[in-house]
């Protein structure tokens, strides 16, 4: 008997698959604990979350924006191409600093028509501070305040 999959899509909008920036690692620090059992068992009994979410086997994926800008201007119809060739992700989750504020609420209008019943989840300083401008127009269904990971797998159990 297989495991159910549980696919976690993450949008990197300040940071290249090259790991140009600082951005780069952060964000890895974001993608690495849900590789971790121990670390999710940890995080699972802490926050009194039913243990059979473990018995999901959560598959992650990652775009990272500024590959896109590089290769065209038309980094739009690059990225909805991208965007349609991957299996839809159970959560998809974006990261965004103020300055990549326009990208985010991109990825979260083109997801949203490609993955209608995903789970749009925007996190990063901005949305730590400005949580209700990405929620009041319904594009996210949830604004991260602060780490994102306990987060992440709060949806994930009830889902």
């Amino acid at each position: 008997m297989s495991k159910e999959i549980f696919r976690i899509l993450f949008i990197f909008t300040g940071a290249s698959s090259r790991g140009e920036n600082n951005a780069f690692l952060t964000l890895a620090s974001l993608i690495s604990p849900f590789k971790n059992k121990e670390f999710m068992e940890s995080l699972i009994h802490k926050s009194n979350l039913p243990k059979d979410i473990l018995k999901k086997d959560i598959q992650i994926d990652a775009i990272y924006l500024m590959d896109y800008f590089s290769k065209s201007p038309q980094f739009i119809h690059s990225l909805k191409i991208d965007l349609k060739r991957k299996i839809a992700p159970d959560i998809l989750c974006v990261s965004a600093m103020s300055t990549n504020i326009e990208e985010a609420l991109i990825v979260a209008h083109l997801s949203s028509y490609i993955y209608p019943k995903t789970i749009r989840v925007i996190g990063g300083s901005h949305a730590s501070v400005r949580a209700q401008d990405f929620l009041k127009n319904g594009l996210y269904h949830v604004a991260c305040l602060g780490e994102g990971t306990e987060t992440i797998v709060k949806i994930a159990a009830i889902i």
